[in-house]
């Protein structure tokens, strides 16, 4: 569901609003990659709770800087996903 409030300037320059849902399909992704899975459905109820909770951390740290006002690149939201994951990685 997009998130109104928060504004994302896509790579063509484009300003669409913020979807949670595009932020859970590339860190599942990310998952399935890592385990070497096919398909989301093989994520065991663990991997899919940390990729609900590095999900909502992205869309917490977004919503804290669109406060500003202004919409956000595409790229710093690529960057925050790549931060929670490697923080989960050093986690575990």
């Amino acid at each position: 569901m997009p998130h109104p409030s928060i504004q994302i300037r896509k790579r063509d320059g484009r300003v669409v609003a913020f979807e949670l849902s595009r932020i859970r399909r590339a860190v599942t992704a990310a998952f399935c990659a890592e385990q070497g899975l096919d398909t989301a459905e093989a994520l065991d109820e663990l991997a899919q709770q940390t990729v609900d909770q590095i999900s909502s951390a992205v869309e917490h740290d977004t919503a804290f800087e669109a406060q500003r006002g202004a919409a956000i690149e595409v790229e710093r939201i690529q960057d925050l996903v790549e931060t929670h994951l490697m923080v989960r990685r050093r986690q575990t």
